[in-house]
């Protein structure tokens, strides 16, 4: 089994490991079955787990507030135009509008963080653009959902919060990120629980 911890389909967050299982089997002249965990983007286990991060940070947000905040929801940008990556926007889209709903929440937009300076178009907007322009506009709350990387790492805290920590304070605007899930019980019972149904779909495992 290939189960890569990231809920959004690319080439080099999924593919790519999809095919080195592939090639060392082909190596080993090993013709055992390989089931690829995939497109678990919108699993209800998965959206109950991440709205419940996002409502946890929404409630720190001040009160009074609240009608001038809104989640954005980041992924690290990948280079080239939306085109190039039609797959992985639309599922960036729907996995955040599903976690939006299921937590209630209207206000939420969708960024991009760490997008290269070099090498043609990247995804976009760019969170940091993002917060300014929603800044402009009257923001005073701001939480911030990753759902690229589920687990910590020190790219993405020092994107979220050393990058975007400064703009927050320079306008004076509350800024909270969801818990990311790493080793969390719910997290865990989720992939357990998606795993079980992909492979209850998988008709090579009852041969």
């Amino acid at each position: 089994m290939t189960f890569p911890i990231k809920p959004l389909h690319s080439k080099t967050g999924v593919v790519y490991y999809q095919i080195l299982v592939k090639n060392a089997l082909k190596q080993l002249n090993s013709d055992i079955p390989v089931l690829d965990m995939e497109n678990w983007h919108n699993h209800t286990s998965l959206i109950n787990v991440l709205s419940n991060r996002v409502k946890t940070a929404w409630d720190w947000l001040p009160y009074q507030g609240k009608d001038h905040a809104l989640v954005i929801f980041t992924s690290h940008s990948l280079p080239g135009k939306q085109d190039t990556h039609h797959a992985f926007v639309k599922q960036f889209t729907e996995l955040a509008r599903l976690i939006a709903k299921q937590a209630n929440i209207t206000q939420w937009r969708i960024a991009y963080r760490s997008a290269g300076t070099h090498g043609g178009p990247w995804l976009g907007p760019d969170i940091k653009e993002v917060i300014e322009q929603e800044a402009q506009q009257g923001c005073q709350g701001l939480v911030v959902c990753e759902l690229l990387s589920l687990t910590s790492n020190v790219e993405t805290t020092f994107d979220i919060r050393f990058d975007i920590q400064p703009i927050c304070r320079k306008w004076n605007i509350e800024f909270f990120q969801t818990a990311m899930l790493d080793d969390s019980f719910d997290f865990i019972m989720a992939l357990k629980q998606i795993v079980l149904d992909k492979m209850a779909l998988t008709s090579f495992l009852s041969k």
